[in-house]
């Protein structure tokens, strides 16, 4: 509107007659002794907005300070007044009607604002997402203890587990450091700190066929090769042992636990080491027949039984895995014994390291043999694994220090 009537004279002149007119106010005025004026006090500049810019061009005048529009004024949405805040907070039926004119994500937002908003929506929790829900899936029928706020958030993202939501790995706060040693008096020849995991095992036990999903296992990787002692691979028997401690660390608090000791025999591996040694790629891994060459695995002191066995003089979480056996084979069973099954190693043989071969690391996992009433052992693709769902209550059973 104020460019719609054209002033008389262009801009240009405009500007022009007011410079001549200020310099002739100017030389009218008794000047200082640098020609400037001495008495007058400096013009206060009025503020500069937009709109008083367009009103001085057009010689209307600037806007005062005074008499300038304030904010809310000029935009009455920009901050809500108090009485309108405090119908809000205290007009409950209001607040959800507001609630109920949402789409999810505002009314999952909404609930962030205050206390009060929060709690109308916890009161109107089932009314307000189970209208959502069924605005969204009209076939999911009735429920009375159907928590739809849930039912939404897992239906609307297409089958993607939550991540709030996901199973607590019961690993998650283990770690574990493994070492290993020729013969009990032995230097340690590796240590590592390793983290647990997982591993299928399906497992023919007296006639049953048994599946694991969640076998529990430890992989160990050697930051160095280890060679094996000569006797191991010569011919004839050996009094070298590979005696292997585990130690479990928790996260959480700090403590250290021994979990197990296991020593493993030459025998274990004499068989299929003689005929890997001409892998051409001069990298192998071996499973180790720990059924007919036992381990002795378990924690305290080795020493010989009478039937010369060597045996451990501790096994402190071996009782707990005998809660893992299925239905109806309880009264079978006659004898179990811990054992480390699966374990394999893992070799290599290269010209760097030399002719012998050489331990690259480990995996393993802890399982039982199982002996049942006809006394017969039975022989399995696997012993009986530990599996992680058990690993916390196992572990209570460990001396934490």
């Amino acid at each position: 509107r104020e460019y719609a009537e054209p002033h008389p004279d262009p801009p240009d002149s405009r500007r022009s007659a007011r410079r001549v007119a200020a310099r002739k106010s100017a030389s009218s005025q008794p000047s200082g002794p640098h020609g400037r004026n001495a008495s007058a006090a400096p013009p206060q500049m009025p503020p500069i907005t937009r709109h008083g810019k367009r009103q001085q061009q057009h010689g209307a005048g600037p806007i005062s300070s005074a008499g300038a529009v304030p904010a809310t004024e000029r935009h009455p949405f920009a901050k809500p007044s108090a009485a309108s805040a405090q119908l809000l907070h205290d007009d409950g039926g209001l607040v959800l009607n507001i609630l109920c004119a949402l789409d999810a994500t505002s009314l999952a937002r909404m609930c962030c604002v205050c206390q009060a908003w929060a709690s109308a929506e916890v009161e109107n929790r089932r009314v307000l997402w189970r209208t959502l829900c069924l605005q969204r899936w009209p076939d999911l029928g009735e429920g009375l203890a159907v928590d739809w706020r849930r039912r939404y958030r897992v239906l609307s993202r297409d089958g993607q587990p939550l991540s709030q939501e996901k199973v607590e790995d019961p690993l998650a706060d283990f770690s574990f450091v493994v070492q290993g040693r020729w013969g009990a008096d032995a230097p340690v020849v590796f240590s590592t700190v390793v983290r647990a995991g997982r591993y299928s095992a399906n497992v023919s036990m007296h006639g049953n066929e048994l599946e694991f999903r969640d076998a529990f296992q430890l992989e160990a990787a050697f930051s160095a090769p280890v060679p094996l002692p000569a006797s191991w691979t010569a011919s004839g028997p050996s009094a070298d042992r590979l005696d292997v401690s585990i130690l479990v660390r928790s996260r959480t608090d700090d403590t250290v636990a021994h979990l197990i000791c296991f020593s493993v025999d030459k025998r274990t591996i004499a068989a299929p080491l003689a005929g890997a040694r001409n892998d051409p790629s001069g990298r192998f891994s071996i499973v180790a027949d720990t059924f007919n060459f036992p381990t002795a695995a378990g924690c305290g002191g080795l020493f010989t039984d009478g039937e010369g066995k060597r045996r451990r003089t501790q096994a402190p979480w071996l009782t707990n895995m005998i809660d893992t056996f299925p239905a109806g084979l309880e009264e079978l069973i006659t004898g179990v014994r811990l054992e480390v099954s699966p374990l394999m190693l893992h070799l290599a043989v290269e010209p760097q390291l030399g002719p012998e071969p050489h331990l690259r690391g480990m995996r393993l996992g802890f399982g039982m043999i199982v002996e049942f009433a006809d006394g017969v052992m039975q022989t399995l693709d696997g012993a009986l694994p530990l599996c992680v769902k058990d690993v916390p209550a196992t572990f209570e059973h460990l001396d934490w220090v």
